[in-house]
Parts: C-alpha cells; sequence; structure tokens
C-alpha cells in the first residue's frame, strides 16, 4: 500500500501532465476538480496502474464543455463529460445528489450538489469516495476510507441495507473486492 504523498508521484508522467492541465484550465475558471473513486483506491493499493481516471468537480457539463473543446457529451443527464487530451480520455462529472433508484441500478432523477463531501456521500463504499487534491496532493478521506483499505475492510456509506437496494450490483461489487 502507498502512502498518501506518494499518490500524484506515482502517476504515469503524461497521465499526471493530463490531470495538471485538466485541473489548472477548471481552477483558472473558479472550478474545483479533484481525482475521485476507484482509481485514487487503486493508486493506494498499488495493485496496478488505474485503468481510468474519474474526476469531479463543481463546474456545471455546458462549462465544462466550453472549457473542454476536446469533449464528448456522453453523460450529460448524470452531468458526465469525457475530455480528451493527447489521445487519452478523462470523464469529469459535476458534484451531484441522487434521487431514489426504482429500478435497483440507476438514480431516477440526479440534482447537482455544491461541495465534493457531498458528491462523495453519495458513493457505495468508502473506499471509493476517496479523492486526492491534484494541486496539493492531499487525500481527501470524509469516511475513513483509508483506514477501511488498511484493515482489508468493506464498508458501505450509510445503510449497507439502503445501498445495496439502491444499486443491485453494489453486492456483485464487495464480492469482487
Amino acid at each position: 500500500m502507498r502512502s498518501e504523498s506518494d499518490l500524484i508521484a506515482v502517476l504515469p508522467a503524461e497521465i499526471r501532465s493530463d490531470l495538471q492541465q485538466i485541473h489548472s484550465t477548471l481552477s483558472q475558471a473558479g472550478y474545483e476538480c479533484y481525482l475521485v473513486g476507484g482509481c485514487v483506491r487503486d493508486l493506494i493499493l498499488a495493485r496496478h496502474s488505474p485503468g481510468d481516471y474519474d474526476l469531479a468537480s463543481n463546474a456545471p457539463p455546458e462549462i465544462a464543455l466550453r472549457l473542454f473543446p476536446r469533449s464528448i457529451p456522453t453523460g450529460l443527464q448524470h452531468g458526465t463529460i469525457t475530455i480528451l487530451l493527447n489521445k487519452r480520455p478523462y470523464e469529469l462529472t459535476t458534484y451531484r445528489r441522487e434521487s431514489e433508484y426504482s429500478d435497483a441500478r440507476r438514480p431516477d432523477a440526479i440534482a447537482y450538489a455544491q461541495t465534493l463531501a457531498e458528491d462523495l456521500s453519495r458513493r457505495d463504499f468508502s473506499m471509493n469516495a476517496l479523492a486526492l487534491d491534484l494541486q496539493s496532493g492531499v487525500l481527501i478521506d470524509y469516511y475513513n476510507g483509508l483506514q477501511d483499505l488498511q484493515a482489508g475492510r468493506i464498508r458501505a456509506i450509510g445503510s449497507a441495507r439502503e445501498r445495496f437496494c439502491e444499486d443491485g450490483l453494489r453486492p456483485v461489487r464487495a464480492c469482487r473486492f
């Protein structure tokens, strides 16, 4: 397991450069941007280099599309665009809150959230609710995901029963981990 201070340094140089460029563009426009979720988890575990890099921001998708001319509106209904930079895709999703999951797979509706903390609170497991500040390298961990990773523990955020009922794939994902 890697220490927190090494996380940005272990990124491949070309990925690190791309992520810093995305962060800089959003920051200069007055928005936040963090590396989030499974890629942060995988960097900590040092299992392998993450296959994809997910970012969360308070920039609305319409603004992000203008800031990144080479981007695709891959999931605007969920606040998601894919930024293409140096022939590599980076998924950027606006901070969001979710409503009920009537189909046990996807939220019926989303609303944009104001803060990273609010966005991370909707995630499935503490280890997937980690965020990395791309400028400072600080690991943001509101739900003790790092401690859970170190203990080999899979812990739902909030009620496990509710999280598993929201999305039927979550129990399968828990088994995979």
